[in-house]
């Protein structure tokens, strides 16, 4: 599994992105990217994170793993999902259910395959 600062490099290298204008964009210095890039600071949170999946992402699927990262790295839930649950108070009750389902992180994986494909 590839880290926060792994990612962030690769998507800014693909889009021939220096690490400077990536910094620039940010608002922060290219010394501090440069540290998250090598794992040397915690992955980006709060506005920096978003601004950096806006410039840096084209599909969900990077913004989504960067967000996962990011959490993951920071030692919390990814934040775009504490906003979603923050609108949506019920879901703390699904997902009090579904932990006490016993099931684990693959029947998960499967199950949400199984929803994405409209089953």
């Amino acid at each position: 599994m590839s880290s926060f600062g792994d990612e962030i490099r690769r998507l800014r290298e693909e889009r021939e992105m220096s690490l400077r204008g990536l910094a620039d964009k940010l608002e922060l210095s290219a010394a501090y990217i440069h540290d998250v890039e090598r794992g040397r600071r915690n992955a980006l949170k709060g506005y920096h994170l978003k601004k950096a999946c806006e410039i840096l992402c084209t599909s969900v699927e990077e913004r989504d793993m960067l967000y996962d990262l990011a959490g993951h790295e920071n030692g919390l839930i990814a934040e775009d999902l504490i906003e979603y649950i923050k609108r949506n108070p019920s879901i703390a009750g699904f997902l009090r259910r579904a932990e006490r389902s016993g099931k684990d992180n693959d029947w998960w994986r499967s199950a949400l395959e199984r929803w994405g494909n409209g089953n």
